[in-house]
């Protein structure tokens, strides 16, 4: 990323910014070490070197290297995505506040921004998910179909890892072997419902 390709082809809507880490933290002054131990502590840092992309806010719109090696144009891409994504979301907060909460026209306008999203984007959007699918529940627009992911699948494989990490800890397979199944025949009872 500090290739000069990178900086070129993201000086238009970037403004990059290096926060230093050294190991050695005696050459930092105390403020420096209390806002790199803050930096890290918000945004969840826990290895080097960490690239985020933040919005003007600070608040994080993704990963900017996934650490798959990716070249100098895949990250370039991949904030040009990112950039757009934020320009589309700020355009949907105007939409969203002009819409009463839990009206239809509010719902759908959120709908249709999430069904934009690809399934991972979405992760980032769980709030809006839980919205639509209560006014859902009280509007019966049958969307939930629309966020099976969320509804069925997310939720198992929660209690999933849940599971293989108590199993795990208490080494007790028997139990972690008991409860993957139910949650795995659950699964596939509501997977040939529909």
């Amino acid at each position: 990323l500090l290739k000069p390709q990178f900086a070129e082809g993201v000086k238009e809507h970037w403004e990059l910014v290096y926060i230093d880490a050294p190991k050695d933290t005696s050459c930092l002054s105390e403020l420096a070490k209390r806002q790199n131990g803050g930096v890290r502590a918000k945004y969840g840092v826990c290895g080097f070197p960490t690239v985020y992309i933040l919005d003007p806010k600070g608040e994080k719109l993704g990963n900017g290297d996934k650490g798959q090696g990716s070249t100098v144009a895949e990250v370039v891409e991949r904030m040009n995505r990112y950039k757009i994504r934020y320009f589309k979301k700020l355009k949907l907060n105007k939409r969203i506040a002009d819409a009463k909460p839990g009206t239809k026209k509010r719902v759908m306008t959120i709908h249709a921004y999430l069904q934009s999203l690809s399934l991972n984007e979405q992760e980032n959007e769980l709030e809006l998910i839980k919205e639509v699918l209560q006014a859902d529940k009280k509007l019966k627009l049958n969307l939930r179909e629309s966020y099976f992911y969320f509804v069925e699948l997310r939720p198992v494989w929660r209690r999933l890892q849940r599971l293989t990490e108590d199993g795990i800890a208490a080494e007790n397979k028997t139990k972690y072997a008991s409860g993957a199944k139910k949650e795995l025949s659950r699964l596939e009872s509501r997977v040939r419902s529909l």
